[in-house]
């Protein structure tokens, strides 16, 4: 089954290939500015993934056969598949809807249940071409349109070119499935991860996290090393609790544990290869 599943894969990209091959075309990531070279070391370690430009806040990537390698980065807050051409108004988009749809289905692809809705956002976008589109979107993959939407479209002018560009996630890559509690100034877990890479965490086994909160750090350890021995330490009852939310919903509640106490009296006892905090909010 899962030959027969990257075959399909397999076509459905190279079908995609096909129809773009004229076109600029590529992936956009972005990312918090300054992580830049975070991202960069992230994208380094995966040989498919190659880079052709990137400025402060975005890179470039050329496109790739499997969308779920982006999905996984840690680093990178959003990733969109662009297409850009001086042609690709949307008056030519209607009679080549088929570009569009391409793209639509690479985005899908075994991901069905994570999108429902759509939104074309475009300059006219009560016009009779943004309309055909529309319908066809619906009709063609069963999306409905709404505000509030999954699948995201854009379509417009840049300079002297168009551009059209999709997003591959119904949510930005930063937000996390476990974090059901949020406490204000909590940790971006990209932020979370760009620290915890300084730390070699695959050649560590434990780690101390004083002032953690939401437990954002110490989660975003584990999935990077699931060994490690995880300790992190609040003086706030209410955050510890909020961040045990957390940890359940990450399914590491038997992996870290959150002691109550204040640094200023006493650390735990144990040695640790790795004391790590994000200053505490306002600071």
């Amino acid at each position: 089954i899962d030959t027969v599943k990257h075959k399909n894969h397999f076509f459905l990209f190279y079908h995609y290939m096909c129809y773009i091959i004229f076109m600029n075309t590529f992936i956009r990531l972005s990312f918090i500015s300054g992580l830049q070279e975070i991202v960069i070391s992230e994208i380094n370690k995966i040989s498919a993934i190659e880079i052709i430009d990137k400025n402060d806040e975005t890179i470039s990537i050329q496109c790739v056969e499997n969308i779920d390698l982006i999905r996984n980065l840690k680093s990178i807050t959003n990733a969109h598949i662009v297409v850009q051409d001086k042609k690709i108004n949307p008056l030519y988009l209607n009679n080549h809807k088929s570009i569009l749809g391409n793209i639509i289905e690479l985005v899908l692809a075994n991901n069905e249940q994570q999108f429902k809705t759509f939104i074309i956002s475009c300059a006219g976008a009560d016009s009779p071409e943004l309309d055909s589109i529309k319908k066809y979107i619906t009709a063609t993959y069963k999306l409905s349109e709404n505000i509030d939407a999954d699948l995201k479209i854009n379509l417009g002018k840049k300079d002297t070119f168009w551009e059209l560009t999709v997003c591959i996630t119904p949510l930005p890559l930063s937000v996390r499935s476990y974090k059901v509690s949020n406490i204000p100034g909590s940790l971006n877990p990209t932020i979370a991860y760009a620290i915890n890479s300084f730390l070699n965490l695959g050649e560590i086994t434990s780690y101390l996290n004083i002032f953690s909160g939401s437990a954002t750090l110490l989660i975003e350890a584990e999935l990077i090393n699931k060994n490690l021995k995880l300790v992190g330490i609040d003086y706030d009852g209410k955050r510890n609790s909020e961040a045990i939310k957390n940890i359940k919903k990450a399914g590491l509640i038997k992996s870290i544990k959150i002691v109550k106490q204040d640094i200023y009296t006493a650390l735990p006892s144990d040695q640790y290869d790795a004391i790590v905090s994000d200053l505490p909010f306002g600071m």
